[in-house]
Formats: structure tokens, C-alpha cells, sequence
């Protein structure tokens, strides 16, 4: 009686250690590919804002300058690509933001700046394209804000993967 006592006993301590060993495991494994999904993620954010603002640059003042000025046809060719980078930089934005490493707020608002104002910024000139060159400004003026968000939002997401 006491022989079987002690080898249920000794079945159970095995079978609970065998049982922990394996839920460490899992919980190491699982939290290693939530670190890498993370680290995905913010270079995927990286990425497309990176290719957002070097888009915007082509209509940088900068740029426009060395370029004679306005330019209709690059104007709608900055705007479709920025439109066509958009939901790319959104699925990364929520890749990002569905990670469970914290969320620093100034990155977060940034980020959500520039949601906000790419989508507004191409759907506000879509809906009202200059047609002649004094109403370009106030079109270059929001794509400018936009890069100028891009930018920043850059910066604060460099931030983060170098620490």
C-alpha cells in the first residue's frame, strides 16, 4: 500500500514538474515571438513612414525650388503615391499598436497625427485641387504640415529602435 502510495505520488511530482517545464516553455516561446512581432512592427512603421516622407519631399520647398516651382502632374503623382502608401503605413500603425511592449504617448500621438492628417490632407486636395498656381500654396502648405508630422513621427519611432 505504502509502494503505491508513493508511486502515484512520485507520478504526480513528475507529471506536475514535466507539466511546468512544458508551460515554461510555451510561455517563453510565446513571449519571444510577441518581442519579435514587436521589433517587425516598429521597423514595418519605420519603413512606411520613411517612404511616405521621402515622397513628400519631392514637394518639399526645397525641391520645388530647384524645380522651377509648381508642378501640376508632380503634385498628382506625390498625392496617389502618398494615397497608395497610406494603408500600408496603417496596417503597420496597427501591427504597432497591438504589440504588448508599452506605448511611449508623444510617439503614440505622433503617430496618430499622421493617420489623421494623411488621410484628411489627400482627401482636402483631392476634393479641392489647385488650378492655378496661388491656390497650389495652400495645398503645399498641408502637404508640408503632413511631411513635417512624418518627420517628427520619424524621429520619436528612431528613438525607440535605438534604445
Amino acid at each position: 500500500m505504502v509502494v503505491e502510495w508513493l508511486g502515484i505520488v512520485g507520478g504526480g511530482l513528475a507529471g506536475a514538474v514535466l507539466g511546468a517545464g512544458l508551460a515554461g516553455y510555451w510561455f517563453r516561446r510565446r513571449r519571444r515571438r510577441m518581442l519579435n512581432a514587436a521589433g517587425h512592427s516598429t521597423a514595418d512603421l519605420l519603413a512606411s513612414l520613411i517612404e511616405i516622407g521621402d515622397t513628400l519631399q519631392e514637394v518639399s520647398t526645397r525641391s520645388l525650388r530647384q524645380r522651377g516651382g509648381w508642378d501640376r502632374a508632380l503634385f498628382e503623382d506625390v498625392l496617389t503615391r502618398v494615397e497608395r502608401q497610406t494603408p500600408r503605413f496603417q496596417a503597420a500603425l496597427l501591427g504597432y499598436l497591438t504589440c504588448p511592449e508599452p506605448h511611449e504617448s508623444r510617439r503614440l500621438a505622433a503617430l496618430l497625427a499622421v493617420d489623421r492628417l494623411s488621410a484628411a490632407y489627400t482627401y482636402w486636395t483631392r476634393l479641392f485641387p489647385p488650378r492655378q498656381q496661388q491656390e497650389s500654396m495652400f495645398v503645399l502648405s498641408l502637404l508640408h504640415d503632413l511631411s513635417e508630422k512624418v518627420e517628427h513621427a520619424i524621429r520619436l519611432v528612431q528613438d525607440t529602435t535605438a534604445g
